[in-house]
């Protein structure tokens, strides 16, 4: 294969990981919530996990592909340490979403935020792990190639 398309199929599947495991921990904080009796939302949890999730969605891959890109096809993965791609992916993630949601969301309040950085550190912990790993896998040639 190409290694250049070797590289976007890595960057994809690190995209989805990212995605899946934002839209798990959103959703499951969102069950949370709606079981405290503060929880107001006119269009429920359904409604509020659909709203958010695209939010998130959205801010989530605006920011990949502003920095996680350009990161990735620029700077050689396998010269850095994996706590160190993991550390770069989690700052990237958990200050971007935050930053990002501005723009589709408006201000909010900061405990909001708190909650937007944290969705972003984890999203981004797992798309750079992923990336990092499968990046060392698929640079060890198999002698069948």
């Amino acid at each position: 294969m190409n290694p250049f398309r070797k590289r976007l199929v890595l960057l994809l599947a690190s995209l989805i990981t990212g995605a899946v495991v934002l839209i798990t921990v959103l959703g499951s904080y969102i069950a949370v919530a709606s079981q405290r009796s503060g929880f107001h939302s006119e269009t429920g949890s359904w409604g509020a996990f659909l709203i958010f999730g695209l939010l998130f969605g959205a801010s989530y891959i605006c920011v990949f592909v502003i920095t996680a890109v350009p990161l990735y096809l620029l700077l050689p993965v396998e010269r850095f340490p994996g706590g160190a791609w993991a550390f770069i992916g989690t700052l990237i993630f958990g200050c971007g979403i935050p930053i990002s949601n501005r723009f589709f969301s408006g201000p909010t309040d900061p405990g909001s935020s708190i909650v937007e950085a944290a969705l972003g550190c984890v999203a981004g912990l797992a798309a750079s792990s992923v990336l990092f790993v499968l990046s060392r896998r698929s640079s060890h040639q198999h002698p069948c190639e």
